[in-house]
């Protein structure tokens, strides 16, 4: 059987895109919580 493993087509950018968004919403994520803490005083 034939290797169907093509190094050509390999997506690299689509691990770092993906990365980028997740590091975007994690700090978008803690500023809200932070700032929602701050604004909603519970407790």
């Amino acid at each position: 059987m034939a290797n169907d493993h093509n190094p050509d087509h390999e997506a690299h950018g689509t691990f770092v895109l993906i990365m980028i968004f997740f590091a975007t919403f994690l700090i978008y994520y803690l500023l809200n919580w932070k700032f929602l803490g701050e604004v909603w005083k519970t407790g």
